[in-house]
């Protein structure tokens, strides 16, 4: 059986610990550190292209120089290979194409969204924010369909990646006036999405329709991250297996769980083992990684299903963590 490693990063701090970590989970979820280093320029977000088998690219958005870094995975290494200056202020999200020639980055301080090659040579297309952007992410759903999340417009736009060109918005989520959207997530063949909407300390769960030779979004039902009472600001969220959704909550440090398969009804909420859980990411086997920024931990959790319980097996130090991902190409 393959290894599963996973990759880790974060802002860093002014000693300069280790802020990008290459890991292993352990079958009771203990946490082996495999590679560690530190880079200045606060990468927090990162998204992986398989190449062939147990080779691939890692990208990291490097939020305070506003850099792509490409990195190569290979026999068990991760290397630094090139960077590219993005266009924008504050890059914070990276989506790989669904023909894999792309990335789609999200600028959360001045509201742009482009693509590059994903050889970094180029931009492709930008689009510019406007006064009150905070582009946050970009989904990539299937049909070269892009969702774009603006948090400070409060707007989901789905948009049509049309060769190398970005078409018109042909599908506007009817997004409540500050309710603040970071992030959207789709499910069952994409008739069914739900979006977490930061200021709003909420999941609005909406469902596609197709009217004569319209497409439409109606919202179903609208819920509260947390039973605690105060402005949360919910973090990333990760659906597993098409039946549950965990997201983190900031401001409650806890991490709740909603079924989709009853759209919305909640199943509980736990402590999160940090403080400011800010990226989340859940593996079919149950494994579950927390990152708690301000407390500079990553936390390594199982989900025990049959008792409906999040239980916590293992913490590791990393400054400012914000993003985790698995490396899929060892799976291939």
């Amino acid at each position: 059986m393959a290894e599963k490693y996973f990759v880790a990063t974060g802002y860093g701090d002014i000693e300069k610990h280790s802020n990008l970590i290459v890991l292993k989970i352990t079958d009771n979820g203990k946490i082996q550190r495999e590679q560690e280093d530190y880079y200045d320029g606060g990468p927090s977000y990162m998204v992986e292209k398989v190449v062939s088998d147990r080779r691939s690219y890692i990208y990291a958005a490097f939020e305070k120089t506003n850099e792509i870094v490409k990195f190569v995975w290979e026999n068990g290494n991760l290397i630094e290979e090139k960077r590219f200056q993005a266009p924008g202020e504050g890059l914070c999200h990276l989506c790989l194409s669904e023909d894999r020639t792309m990335l789609y980055g999200s600028c959360y301080m001045s509201g742009d969204f482009f693509a590059v090659d994903t050889e970094l040579t180029q931009c492709i297309w930008m689009k510019k924010g406007q006064k009150e952007s905070h582009a946050h992410c970009v989904y990539q759903g299937k049909e070269n369909q892009l969702y774009l999340v603006d948090l400070g417009l409060s707007r989901v736009c789905r948009h049509q990646q049309k060769g190398r060109a970005l078409g018109e918005c042909n599908l506007n989520f009817p997004i409540d006036e500050g309710e603040g959207p970071r992030q959207i997530l789709l499910w069952n063949s994409e008739k069914n999405a739900v979006v977490i909407n930061e200021s709003a300390s909420t999941l609005s769960f909406w469902q596609m329709q197709q009217q004569k030779n319209k497409q439409q979004v109606q919202r179903i039902c609208t819920k509260y991250t947390t039973m605690y009472v105060g402005n949360n600001a919910p973090g990333d969220a990760s659906i597993w297996k098409e039946k549950i959704l965990f997201v983190g909550n900031r401001g409650t440090e806890t991490v709740s769980a909603f079924s989709l398969e009853r759209l919305g009804e909640k199943i509980g909420e736990w402590d999160c083992g940090g403080k400011f859980p800010r990226g989340l990411l859940i593996a079919d086997d149950g494994s579950i990684l927390i990152c708690c920024q301000k407390s500079g931990k990553l936390v390594s959790c199982r989900w025990d299903e049959e008792n409906t319980q999040l239980n916590i097996c293992d913490s590791l130090d990393l400054p400012g963590v914000t993003n985790v991902i698995k490396i899929t190409a060892e799976e291939e």
